[in-house]
């Protein structure tokens, strides 16, 4: 009996080993994953997001145009409010940073919250600098918003853009992942189980051939307020939205983003 109890003993004691080796097997992963807080990544994205297959209603342009931020209040009457912090009042803790840069030319990106004369609290300041390289900088929310039992699916934001160069700006070639100073871009799969993204951009300056259901001109440093048609129009319906990213995408951009929400209600 005794001999028994040795070897259970034995066991035991290989077990707690064991278990206190695979533990610093993790913390030595997540320190060789990266030096920052997993909250301040953003997975790397190809140079060209899948924005090429549009999925509109008929009626988009006319419903989402440059509203004033009393027309956006009354769009979103009677809806609820999915994000916590739209206006990054509590900085980013409840966001995901956006920064995505191409390896070989990575230029420089800017992402940083300020205070805007005349505006409550601080907005948000994306911009970049490249030698004619795509990349971006904003702001994601990752989510798992069921759509099975809304009516309403909208989104909202307040930008004020100065500058967007690009090689595809407000999306004037077809086939080609498009630019824009300010973009929100939400993604979700429809009813049937497929990937699909929505997606809508501001850019000021005269453009010809610009893609006019997706994107809209605005005026030069002016604070313009949108909001989104109903996204539960889509042909292809949302089922579950995943993530929903606001920012800026191109060459070169510089503008600031505020109030950036997703509504849902009957």
């Amino acid at each position: 009996m005794a001999r028994a109890t040795r070897t259970t003993r034995e066991i035991f004691r290989g077990t707690a080993l064991g278990a206190v080796a695979c533990s610093l097997a993790a913390v030595v992963l997540v320190m060789v994953a990266g030096c920052r807080p997993p909250s301040l990544e953003y997975p790397r994205l190809t140079p060209a997001p899948p924005l090429v297959e549009p999925s509109e209603p008929a009626t988009a342009h006319a419903e989402a145009s440059e509203t004033t931020p009393a027309r956006s209040a009354l769009a979103t009457a009677g809806l609820k409010p999915v994000f916590s912090n739209p206006t990054f009042d509590s900085g980013l803790s409840s966001w995901v940073v956006y920064d995505f840069k191409p390896l070989a030319s990575p230029g420089t990106n800017i992402l940083e919250l300020v205070p805007v004369a005349g505006r409550p609290g601080q907005s948000l300041h994306v911009a970049r600098t490249s030698e004619r390289d795509s990349g971006g900088s904003g702001a994601t929310q990752r989510l798992s918003l069921d759509c099975s039992r809304i009516a309403t699916l909208r989104v909202s934001f307040s930008a004020a853009v100065s500058s967007g160069t690009g090689g595809n700006l407000a999306g004037t070639r077809t086939g080609v992942a498009p630019d824009a100073p300010v973009m929100v871009r939400v993604k979700y799969v429809d009813t049937k189980g497929r990937d699909r993204e929505y997606y809508h951009g501001l850019y000021t300056g005269e453009i010809a051939g610009a893609d006019s259901v997706h994107f809209q001109q605005v005026g030069p440093g002016q604070w313009v307020s949108w909001v989104s048609p109903n996204l539960m129009d889509l042909p292809d319906t949302p089922k579950r939205v995943t993530e929903v990213t606001f920012c800026g995408f191109g060459w070169s951009f510089d503008s600031m983003l505020d109030d950036c929400q997703v509504w849902s209600g009957p």
